[in-house]
């Protein structure tokens, strides 16, 4: 041990190695399941990345099939009603419409209602002259429109000022700035060592999304894991309103109006970064084709100002699909991260995977999970 680590003599039930979202959820339930927790996160506080950088819109529009039922619980989560997740995010309801522009738009997205309420949810097909009663700001181009009334929106801003708060009540001990370099299992659990000291914990949970595999490889298991980093644009205040969320067929592009009245753009555009510097700056052409993308849907967005951009960083499995439950052949390990469109369902994963450490029933299953690219190992699908 060097002379600036300081070693943490308590063994915790569990240390959740992430604070984004989904390792907090996971913290909140397993304290509120009367166990000692250490949340380690490598920056300054937590939600700093994708779960704090994202627009906040809580979209069961752009979720995959089999992540929808679980998108479904989690907006009732949303609203900060449901212990333990009692918090003022600013939660409004403002519905949200998934817009068609061609007759090949339109087809996608048919079928993509008929799989979602197939899986749950509740949206209905309309016309373009239909969507724009809804949302009279609507290019006249729109043929056709998926309304759901349930989608809403937050303050993600506030995520990790929310969670600070919460887990704080719950008496986790957050460990900001503990960048975890190397996990030793044995003895009584795991060893998360660090620049800043070594915490032991009985279970583990890695959380730590675009940053999983090297902490992976460490526990025996190969996976592919690919960072990404979404920009994210806003306008000026708006003189005029925008009601439901908006999103199109072919997923990239999504325009939100913030509780300032800004127009919050996104969609997945690319950014560039480096993960292991910790750095990340804009791609100009891609932010002039996003815009473009939504003056062509919303057409007085033509006529306002770009105020700020910003990047976060997300991850993605090869299939897209997530990392999430047991660790295969590591007794006590437990992974979350890699879900697509991960903000919305994110409380309801981590209130299942804790209920599964706790030893509980989950009320859902799983949605499939990336299977592992290492062909000695099993898959965490043959595994939940």
């Amino acid at each position: 041990m060097t002379q600036n680590q300081a070693h943490d003599a308590q063994v915790y039930d569990a240390v959740v190695v992430g604070g984004g979202l989904i390792g907090c959820a996971v913290a909140l339930m397993l304290a509120d399941g009367g166990m000692s927790v250490a949340v380690l996160e490598r920056r300054e506080s937590l939600c700093l990345e994708a779960s704090g950088t994202n627009a906040g819109g809580l979209m069961s529009q752009v979720l995959r099939a089999e992540t929808v039922p679980h998108g479904m619980r989690a907006l009732e989560l949303w609203k900060g009603k449901t212990a333990p997740f009692l918090f003022d995010l600013d939660y409004h309801r403002l519905g949200s419409l998934a817009l068609a522009r061609t007759e090949a738009e339109e087809s996608i997205l048919d079928e993509r209602m008929r799989l979602r309420n197939e899986a749950g949810a509740s949206f209905r097909m309309m016309s373009g002259a239909e969507a724009r009663l809804i949302e009279p700001q609507l290019s006249k181009d729109i043929r056709a429109a998926v309304h759901c009334e349930a989608d809403a929106h937050v303050n993600s801003l506030e995520t990790g000022r929310v969670f600070t708060e919460l887990l704080g009540r719950h008496c986790v001990a957050i460990k900001a700035r503990h960048n975890v370099s190397m996990i030793e299992p044995g003895g009584a659990g795991f060893a998360c060592i660090c620049p800043r000291g070594v915490v032991r914990g009985r279970r583990l949970v890695l959380a730590t999304n675009a940053r999983l595999q090297p902490l992976l490889a460490q526990l025996g298991h190969s996976v592919e894991i690919t960072p990404r980093y979404n920009q994210v644009l806003v306008t000026n205040r708006l003189p005029f309103h925008l009601g439901p969320m908006l999103t199109i067929a072919t997923g990239n592009l999504s325009i939100k109006r913030s509780a300032a009245g800004t127009a919050i753009i996104g969609g997945g555009w690319q950014g560039h970064g480096d993960l292991e510097a910790g750095t990340s700056r804009i791609d100009a052409p891609s932010v002039l084709e996003n815009l473009r993308l939504a003056v062509s849907v919303v057409p007085a967005l033509g006529d306002q100002d770009l105020i700020r951009c910003w990047i976060g960083v997300d991850a993605r499995t090869p299939d897209f699909r997530p990392l999430l439950g047991p660790v295969p052949n590591c007794p006590e390990a437990y992974v979350a991260g890699c879900v697509f469109s991960g903000y919305l369902p994110g409380l309801q994963l981590g209130r299942m995977l804790g209920d599964i450490i706790l030893g509980r029933e989950p009320d859902l299953a799983f949605p499939p999970s990336s299977a592992w690219t290492n062909p000695d190992t099993l898959s965490l699908k043959k595994n939940l």
